[in-house]
């Protein structure tokens, strides 16, 4: 008896950062049952999370009143295909935000990493407007499946911020996207207005950051070299990791791996 196919699935929904959690997990279950690993679902995921956030942002300029589109379907002879549909101005490739590697700015994360991760990446107008973005991702024999997808529920981004001494510790926690990043950016351009010696953020908490996440952090640097603070990081796991390296902002961040030894930093 052979498997039946696996048939596409169709999500259409508001453009509101609130739904990108629960479009994640839909993303990762159709990955698995594909047939995809762990580590190569992270990187699917982050994909179409980064390709919505820039819909999000720059096609609906954060306006939440309209629709999204996407269709997974499984690739003739293994792989996949994801397809985005937004309605909003139509954007060419060249029109997109891409950041050099050697300039500290929090623009252009996304598209870097999802062409990192995706095997073809093709923007093009769509029938009626907007634009469709389609993006595939083969399935090689490194990529299949050898245990299954957990994904964490969201939770707040930040667990506490105590003093030690001079210096100032944050410790976060949970999903860091493009629903909490914002409320992360602002709680840690606090904590550097109180002009600590250094400021300490603790990622070991965090399971999951995409460039909203990131860019926050970029922004965090800046203010801290304005009033004469250092920046470390603590606790990053391998995927969150990841992003710094294929973004190389592991050379411009002091990345650690406790919160404890980036205190004991020179």
């Amino acid at each position: 008896m052979t498997a039946a196919p696996i048939r596409p699935l169709r999500l259409r929904f508001p453009s509101s950062p609130a739904v990108l959690a629960v479009v994640r997990v839909a993303i990762g279950k159709f990955c698995d049952v594909l047939g995809f690993d762990c580590p190569t679902i992270s990187g699917i995921v982050l994909s179409v999370d980064e390709a919505l956030t820039n819909i999000i942002r720059h096609a609906y300029k954060g306006d939440e009143n309209h629709g999204i589109e996407v269709e997974l379907s499984a690739r003739e002879g293994g792989g996949l295909r994801v397809s985005l549909r937004d309605y909003g101005p139509g954007l060419r490739t060249d029109q997109l935000p891409v950041r050099p590697a050697e300039v500290l700015t929090p623009g252009g994360l996304g598209l870097q990493i999802i062409r990192h991760y995706m095997d073809r990446v093709d923007y093009r107008p769509a029938q009626g407007g907007g634009t469709l973005l389609v993006m595939e991702k083969d399935m090689t024999p490194d990529n299949e499946r050898k245990e299954n997808m957990n994904p964490k529920p969201p939770q707040s981004s930040i667990r506490s911020v105590r003093k030690v001494g001079p210096d100032t510790v944050v410790e976060a926690v949970g999903d860091i996207d493009l629903r909490s990043s914002q409320d992360f950016q602002q709680a840690l351009l606090a904590v550097a207005e109180e002009k600590p010696r250094r400021i300490v953020v603790d990622l070991s908490a965090v399971p999951y950051m995409d460039s909203s996440g990131v860019a926050s952090l970029v922004k965090l640097l800046s203010r801290a070299r304005k009033v004469g603070a250092t920046l470390h990081l603590a606790g990053l796991n391998e995927r969150v990791r990841s992003i710094f390296e294929i973004t190389r902002l592991e050379r411009v961040f002091d990345i650690r791996s406790t919160a404890q030894e980036a205190l004991e930093a020179p």
